[in-house]
């Protein structure tokens, strides 16, 4: 529930009923359910007081989400903070829950909303980096560290955006080994291990598509971020082995993407989607999103070219896929296992 923007509407229109404010929620694209808000409005009303209870459970579980036993924040040559591992953690593992101290999709509102914050909170909040130093402060650190909230059906571009105190914390790879997912139902991002990370290893997640050459990377980062990339895939040198191979790999993972968009042939379509698994796997460019999407879309193909066996791989592809990102309770982990299960009656 999004209790700072519906305290805010509520103070603009007190006489507001529920099925309005639930309304003007979803324009602002909170997809909340219609009892949640009634049940809310009616609360808020009967007991003013309980009204903030959302707002101090933020900033516990922010709290709470610092204090992992498992991560630790370093300064990093180069980088300024980052995050390691304080042990060794296991793809799949659930990093870390948190909710945003700040959520929004108008910057208009960002000074209204960062007033709304205890003390304790924006002096938290100021101390995130800003790239965008020639804006006003908070909409810079809003613009530099805000992640996409997106509910149901919506793009990242047109999702709301949160500001979260400790997912700010963890820097870029171009060879990521962990995934930020937002939770809609529970308003939470949570951060998850794509891959086994190591003790002492700095825990990173991905700014852009990574699937761009090396000079495409940099030229995004300079133009979004205001900083160029360091990363261990980035700092090969300039006509290495190791830069080319890397680019020609990124660069074919385009190509065949770009091709199965246009491509409606079932077959056709499964050898585009297994090359694609083999130059990320040989890139060593660990993306489970991108494998669950695929391998949904081949499970999808092979049904459509009556192949059973290869719809129950591709599902059980993606449903571990799926649940290294999500979790093993996720609507998507649970559907693609059914799928899995049921693909040997296909015809």
């Amino acid at each position: 529930m999004p209790v700072t923007l519906t305290c805010e509407l509520l103070t603009k229109s007190p006489d507001l009923g529920y099925r309005a404010l639930h309304s003007k929620l979803q324009q602002e694209g909170f997809n909340v359910a219609l009892n949640k808000v009634q049940k809310f409005l009616t609360q808020c009303r009967s007991e003013p007081g309980e009204s903030c209870k959302d707002l101090r459970e933020t900033e516990e579980t922010t709290k709470a989400a610092s204090k992992s036993p498992s991560l630790e924040c370093v300064d990093i040559p180069g980088k300024g903070i980052g995050v390691l591992a304080k042990q060794e953690i296991p793809a799949g593992t659930l990093v870390m829950l948190e909710k945003p101290v700040l959520q929004t999709r108008d910057e208009n509102r960002i000074e209204f909303l960062m007033n709304e914050l205890s003390d304790d909170v924006k002096a938290e909040v100021m101390k995130l980096h800003n790239d965008f130093s020639d804006e006003p402060t908070t909409i810079g650190i809003f613009h530099t560290n805000s992640m996409a909230c997106p509910s149901a059906g919506n793009s990242d571009f047109d999702a709301p955006r949160g500001l979260f105190l400790n997912m700010s914390r963890f820097n870029h790879s171009c060879s990521p080994n962990a995934m930020q997912s937002w939770i809609a139902d529970r308003g939470e991002m949570q951060l998850r291990a794509v891959r086994s990370i190591s003790k002492g290893e700095e825990i990173c997640i991905c700014y852009i598509d990574p699937s761009s050459a090396w000079e495409q990377r940099q030229q995004d980062f300079k133009e979004n971020f205001g900083f160029l990339c360091r990363c261990p895939v980035c700092s090969a040198p300039s006509g290495s082995e190791e830069r080319i191979s890397s680019d020609r790999n990124r660069a074919q993972m385009q190509s065949l993407r770009e091709k199965l968009a246009t491509t409606q042939d079932p077959a056709h379509c499964l050898r585009i989607i297994d090359q694609l698994l083999v130059v990320y796997t040989k890139e060593g460019l660990v993306m489970p999103i991108v494998t669950a999407q695929l391998a949904g879309h081949a499970f999808n193909m092979a049904a459509a070219a009556g192949r059973p066996g290869d719809a129950k791989s591709y599902a059980q592809l993606a449903a571990e896929s799926y649940e290294v990102i999500f979790g093993k309770d996720h609507q998507k982990t649970r559907e693609f296992k059914q799928l899995a299960n049921r693909a040997r009656n296909l015809r």
